[in-house]
């Protein structure tokens, strides 16, 4: 596949620049990925569709139970201003409760590393047990995870991608595989389109996450001799604003001929959707991740504008990072929290969906007991 060139757009001295990049070949600086024949393209991605569309994956779920005892944890999430991590603050604040424990915060991160960094060390001087984050790049707020880290506290992230180097030095991820994330809409668009997919992929460079997923869509359209795609920089911070501003220059600049669009995470769709209504047109098809609540409504109500989204267990991640962090304190050993599974929700399957992906049954009440274990 031959990739068409890289959009970005940044907001300098209140100015918007939109920048188009050269021909690039591949998917990330790497080798050509090796395009696939059409009949074998397509009969893989009906298969990995099938797969991906599935209600009922298999959860991991620890099975020893231990005495959690007190302590307190500080609860950090990257910025109030996404919905989806507000709602997980409460949820977060709930697990920590459920367990005994003292939560701290919840505090805004305001998607500003020196806000989240300042937070972490604020939970270092109030002689906090532990540090919780939700959708975090460790990486940005290294020094102040360090401090935690060598003053004897534990570090747990949910839904984060910190890295072999931070996770050699104690911090705890709990997520799901955010690459095969990118990897499942992949299939689905290259299944949707017959292989004749046109793509603008919304990205944000200083998440990790959102990178990985970036490589896994990527991985897969590299393999698709009659797709391409672009992408657009959207930085977390506007990722609410109206348009976004980056969307709006993008479909004012000319995004004819677009297939589809990936917003990287869904507080993205909102904004994504009503900026392509007020153009008037009905292309691109967008899709996302996480499955927030009105997102699946629209899914639910078959909108023709969106494709596809994909939801990950975010409120089971943030009550398996409380118990990461007792277990670990406890001394127990861990369990497999780092590909928690995933499902891609459409018009044809959304209405089926229950709200969030988790277990079946009483999964809460099940931490509960291993929590009060002798």
């Amino acid at each position: 596949m031959t990739r068409i060139g890289r959009l970005s757009a940044v907001v300098m001295s209140g100015a918007l620049l939109v920048l188009a990049g050269c021909a690039q070949s591949g998917g990330g600086g790497g080798a050509p990925a090796t395009t696939l024949p059409d009949s074998e393209l397509i009969s893989t991605a009906q298969e990995r569709v099938a797969t991906a569309t599935r209600l009922d994956p298999t959860f991991p779920m620890p099975t020893e139970g231990f005495a959690a005892g007190s302590g307190q944890i500080g609860i950090v999430v990257g910025g109030f201003q996404a919905p989806v991590h507000a709602e997980q603050a409460t949820v977060m604040q709930e697990a920590v409760s459920a367990l005994g424990w003292t939560p701290l915060g919840p505090f805004d991160g305001q998607f500003s590393p020196a806000v989240q960094g300042g937070f972490v060390d604020q939970a270092v001087q109030q002689k906090a047990d532990a540090v919780l984050l939700y959708a975090i790049d460790v990486t940005t707020i290294k020094a102040s995870v360090d401090r935690a880290l060598a003053a004897g506290l534990t570090v747990a992230c949910a839904m984060c991608t910190s890295g072999d180097e931070a996770r050699a030095a104690g911090v705890i991820d709990v997520t799901s595989d955010f690459e095969a994330q990118g990897e499942a809409l992949g299939w689905y668009i290259v299944d949707r389109t017959q292989g004749k997919a046109k793509v603008a992929i919304t990205v944000e460079p200083a998440s990790t996450g959102v990178v990985a997923r970036t490589e896994g869509l990527e991985k897969v359209l590299d393999q698709c001799a009659g797709c391409s795609y672009d992408e657009i920089t959207i930085p977390a911070a506007d990722s609410t604003l109206p348009g976004p501003p980056q969307w709006t220059a993008f479909l004012s600049g000319g995004g004819a001929g677009y297939t589809d669009a990936v917003a990287y995470y869904d507080g993205l769709v909102t904004p994504m959707t009503t900026t392509l209504r007020q153009t008037g047109r009905t292309d691109p098809t967008i899709s996302s991740y996480d499955a927030d609540p009105a997102v699946v409504a629209m899914l639910q109500e078959r909108d023709p504008a969106l494709g596809a989204d994909a939801a990950s267990p975010i409120d089971f991640a943030s009550w398996a990072a409380v118990d990461m962090i007792a277990r670990t304190r406890a001394g127990k050993p861990g369990w497999a929290v780092t590909e928690l599974p995933i499902a891609v929700l459409t018009s044809a399957n959304a209405g089926d969906y229950q709200p969030p992906l988790q277990p079946t049954g009483d999964w809460k009440g099940e931490f509960r007991k291993l929590w009060t274990a002798p």
